[in-house]
């Protein structure tokens, strides 16, 4: 086989291991830490909300989720830490301030709604 096309196909088969799904893992997984409030078992979500302030609808808190890293890293593990609210089954996160000391410490309170979101006012064509 030539070599240029052996070349060709490990990189494909290198490129195609890499590639992510919504459901695979984010980078820096093994960076966010959790303590549970509430130990009830609940199916992955697909989505998070992203709160800056606690929700005006009624949750409950079950978890907090932490990721230590530099300042210039809080994309990444902000997304490690959606993900890991995702696996616990979490509708939100409300971020916290990060706590700045010789690294950054991101945080957030993982939320469950205590009742579905109310259906949206259906809009008029005219």
């Amino acid at each position: 086989m030539n070599t240029k096309l052996t070349a060709v196909i490990i990189s494909g088969l290198v490129l195609a291991g890499c590639a992510t799904g919504p459901d695979d893992p984010p980078p820096h997984m093994g960076r966010v830490k959790f303590m549970m409030y509430d130990h009830t078992k609940r199916a992955m979500t697909q989505t998070v909300e992203f709160f800056d302030a606690p929700p005006a609808r009624p949750f409950k808190l079950i978890a907090l989720i932490t990721a230590e890293g530099t300042y210039h890293e809080e994309t990444v593990l902000t997304e490690a830490i959606r993900y890991k609210a995702r696996q616990l089954g979490a509708d939100g996160v409300i971020r916290k301030e990060p706590w700045p000391y010789n690294r950054h410490l991101y945080r957030a309170d993982a939320i469950v709604f205590d009742s579905p979101a109310p259906p949206s006012a259906p809009t008029t064509k005219q």
